[in-house]
């Protein structure tokens, strides 16, 4: 059967649902260009609509992000434009690196909390981005610091992590899901896309995928896993995927709108 958008969007469902609001935040974190750019109502639709994402799903998705503070808009005569917040830009920013950048082998450290500390107080304490293993075992990937003082804290070498540990971080579930997002990238790679939105919807499609599953793993998966699991495969092929159809022009973008 011959790979087609359709047989794409269709298989790209083994990689997870698609939230509209949620892929709006990506088509606005990988198109706009600055904090100052803006991309019509129009042109999102046209990107969108391929994925399933109606015209009024959108709209109530974006009424959401308003609220919430993540997306400003303005209109221009009939036509409204859209864009990310002061708030939204910034925090779109600050994962730039781990969404974008190449694998990576931080320190990581297991931390395990003193049993004079109840449940509520380890997760308090605990930092952000800390792996929970059990409740009061935990992989950190920064220096534990005065606030972990008590806890019993040992380095863990990259990539020699016990099997119970690595399911902890990707289940069989979550690299199953890496592996089709490496096969629909791929497979996106192969088709003869001309049009300037398809090419962008298929950019868009992967690319969340691979955003939303980074920003659950972090930084901790490239240090606990094998440098080549399932989820370094995945980037590489987003990547190269991402390659082939680059981020297009704004300007040409509009004026390539049906």
């Amino acid at each position: 059967m011959a790979v087609t958008l359709e047989t794409i969007v269709q298989d790209a469902q083994t990689c997870g649902p698609l939230k509209a609001w949620s892929v709006i935040v990506t088509v606005l974190g990988d198109l706009l260009p600055n904090a100052q750019a803006r991309i019509s109502g129009g042109a999102l639709g046209q990107i969108l609509e391929p994925l399933g994402i109606s015209n009024q799903t959108l709209r109530v998705a974006l009424h959401r992000l308003k609220r919430d503070g993540w997306v400003t808009s303005f209109k221009d005569g009939r036509q409204s434009f859209y864009g990310l917040t002061s708030r939204g830009w910034d925090m779109s920013q600050a994962v730039v690196p781990l969404v974008y950048g190449p694998h990576t082998q931080a320190q990581v450290w297991l931390a395990i909390a003193p049993p004079t500390l109840q449940a509520a107080e380890v997760q308090d304490i605990a930092p952000d981005d800390a792996l929970q293993i059990s409740p009061r075992c935990m992989v950190i990937g920064e220096a534990p610091g005065a606030a972990l003082a008590d806890w019993l804290t040992s380095p863990l070498q990259p990539g020699q992590t016990p099997g119970w540990v690595r399911d902890a971080v990707a289940n069989t579930d979550h690299r199953a899901a890496y592996r089709a997002l490496a096969q629909l990238a791929t497979q996106a790679k192969g088709i003869a896309v001309q049009p300037l939105f398809l090419r962008t919807t298929l950019r868009i499609l992967a690319f969340h995928h691979w955003r939303r599953m980074r920003l659950r793993d972090g930084y901790l998966a490239d240090a606990l896993m094998p440098e080549r699991w399932e989820g370094a495969q995945a980037r590489d092929a987003v990547m190269a995927l991402l390659a082939d159809y680059p981020r297009p022009d704004l300007a040409e973008l509009e004026s390539a709108r049906s």
